[in-house]
């Protein structure tokens, strides 16, 4: 099942492939009734969406409609796609902020990419990696190729972070 919402109004558009092309700017919601983080994220993206009224936002239940999620190239939920006619110009996975939100619907409605941003998580996961790598590199006698891979990947990672910041 896909809605649609724009400036508040709420329609039903059946899921086939002729909804697929639409001619304006659109972000498709795609989440499953299940997914915890998709019910947390889903008052923000409407919020945010409220907020851009030149925006389509639809709706997509992949676990109704699989053709759909295949269309879309849905491998994980939540995710965000920002189309303008039939061309992608974005995408976000995963449990986003409001920041996030606010610069994809932004982005999406100009017609450009949004600008990528590493998650907390992501970041943290990256400064772990360089960090253990940098280990097994001590470790390892020292591997110098470990030591400037894991340094690296931690720079990138703290990176991430202060870019978050701003």
């Amino acid at each position: 099942m896909i809605e649609g919402t724009s400036g508040g109004s709420v329609e039903d558009i059946a899921p086939s492939p002729a909804t697929s092309a639409s001619p304006g700017a659109r972000v498709v919601l795609a989440e499953t009734p299940w997914c915890v983080e998709c019910k947390r994220m889903a008052p923000l993206v409407e919020t945010v969406a409220a907020a851009h009224p030149g925006l389509l936002l639809q709706r997509v239940d992949v676990s109704t409609d699989p053709t759909r999620a295949r269309e879309l190239r849905v491998m994980a939920t939540p995710t965000l796609i920002g189309l303008v006619g039939d061309s992608e110009v974005g995408r976000l996975t995963g449990r986003r902020g409001r920041e996030d939100l606010e610069d994809f619907f932004a982005a999406t409605e100009s017609g450009i990419h949004p600008p990528s941003r590493a998650s907390r998580t992501e970041a943290a996961l990256q400064i772990a990696a360089g960090a253990l790598l940098v280990v097994l590199g001590v470790l390892a006698g020292p591997s110098w190729p470990l030591l400037g891979l894991g340094t690296v990947l931690s720079g990138y990672g703290l990176l991430g972070l202060l870019l978050r910041g701003r």
